[in-house]
């Protein structure tokens, strides 16, 4: 299970600047995919308290 996956226009790979989507698990990059590739093994934020999931709230927590 991936803890992040952001979709990056420029990645720098060993093939150069490429359009790329990155998988983050545990601090790693663990996967790195076509940019449209459909990623869906993505852990989900747990609620925060008062219910919110949103990560600007994480700092009023």
């Amino acid at each position: 299970m991936l803890d992040l996956v952001f979709r990056a226009r420029r990645a720098i790979t060993g093939f150069g600047e490429v359009d790329r989507c990155v998988g983050v698990r545990d601090g790693l990059i663990v996967a790195l995919e076509p940019y449209d590739s459909p990623i869906a093994d993505v852990r989900r934020p747990r609620p925060l308290r008062g219910g919110s999931t949103d990560v600007a709230a994480r700092g009023q927590d």
